[in-house]
């Protein structure tokens, strides 16, 4: 914020602007972008009464739902604002008239019949209007920035760039030099799933997978890297990394993910000491083993080590190095449950009363 809240809303007339505006799109539908301090101070001030407002966007909350019932209205993406409808984009950013241009090229490219408006009458900063053009990347491929590439890599680990459509797979990058590298056969072993880069990330897809559907994987910030070994099996989850540069999941090889898996490696929200002031909860990196079956409902969260051949069983949150091998981990924090166990993907039926495969006759 570049003054104080009260000192902008007084200088810039933001009261009589915001009553010119409600007056010229009277009865029009209104979506706020930016839902920052001015829009809160605003909110409380009442300034938006005469308003009709179907929803709100903030690159910091788009992929956080639960902020609907803080704020009291629907959250749209910052890429998918148009879907709310609205008549009039409404910025509600102190140095807003930067991102203005940006929100007119957008629904220009969208070619919707949508007005852009700010929250006050600005005048020209070619200073900051450069550093928000920086920001653009906000606004999904139509800002995306160069040397954002997609590779497929056979066995002998050589790559070769890909430039058509993955069936099932939907690649975002924003920012710059993002990489997502996927082993060949993987081509159609996606369904529903989103793989979202925000600069300087890999997403690395090793070997072949089993299967990958209903999954989102997420970096928030730049120098991220998320890695999946070959034979992977995931049903329905997120992997997100967030805010804090240069984090890192890794998966081995041969693992199983049961439906709404949660993996996250970091907390986004500082936690520190009352007195010293020292920060408690910066992010740790997330190390999952080979031969891993998580059930449904896990939850790994920042330093967590999941170690080969283990069981962790459903309803589990793991939030530590559990380095222990052929393990089954329950509980919320998860605990040692059970030692010296071994698991296969085959039911239970194919076996007889032991661990013995049945033999064709």
């Amino acid at each position: 914020m570049h003054e104080d809240i009260e000192k902008f809303i007084c200088k810039n007339k933001i009261k009589q602007h915001l009553d010119r505006l409600a007056e010229k799109h009277k009865g029009k539908r209104f979506l706020i972008y930016g839902t920052g301090k001015l829009f809160q101070k605003l909110k409380v001030l009442h300034y938006f009464d005469d308003f009709n407002i179907v929803g709100i966007s903030d690159i910091k909350y788009y992929d956080f739902p639960e902020i609907e019932n803080d704020f009291g209205f629907s959250v749209y993406k910052p890429s998918e604002v148009i879907n709310a409808k609205p008549d009039v984009i409404l910025c509600c950013l102190q140095n807003g008239y930067a991102i203005k241009k940006d929100l007119k090229n957008y629904v220009k490219y969208h070619k919707a019949k949508i007005k852009v408006e700010s929250v006050a009458e600005y005048k020209t900063d070619s200073c900051l209007q450069k550093y928000f053009k920086s920001l653009r990347h906000v606004w999904g491929k139509f800002f995306a920035d160069k040397n954002n590439n997609v590779y497929l890599i056979d066995d002998f680990g050589v790559k070769k760039k890909w430039t058509k459509k993955i069936k099932g797979l939907n690649i975002i990058f924003y920012g710059k030099n993002n990489k997502v590298v996927i082993h060949k056969n993987n081509l159609n072993k996606f369904k529903n799933s989103t793989v979202l880069l925000s600069g300087e990330s890999t997403f690395l897809l090793k070997g072949q997978a089993i299967y990958i559907s209903n999954m989102c994987f997420s970096t928030h910030t730049e120098n991220c890297s998320i890695e999946l070994g070959k034979n992977i099996l995931m049903q329905g989850g997120t992997i997100i990394l967030s805010q804090e540069p240069g984090q890192s999941v890794k998966i081995g090889n041969n693992s199983i993910f049961a439906p709404h898996l949660y993996i996250r490696s970091s907390d986004a929200h500082a936690l520190y000491d009352k007195d010293s002031k020292k920060i408690l909860n910066k992010f740790e990196n997330i190390v999952i083993g080979n031969n891993v079956w998580c059930g449904y409902h896990t939850t790994i969260l920042k330093g967590a080590e999941i170690a080969d051949n283990t069981v962790v069983a459903s309803n589990t949150l793991v939030n530590k190095k559990c380095k222990e091998n052929y393990i089954l981990l329950a509980g919320m924090p998860a605990r040692i449950l059970k030692r010296n166990i071994c698991w296969d993907v085959k039911n239970p039926s194919y076996f007889g009363e032991f661990y013995t495969e049945k033999i064709d006759t």
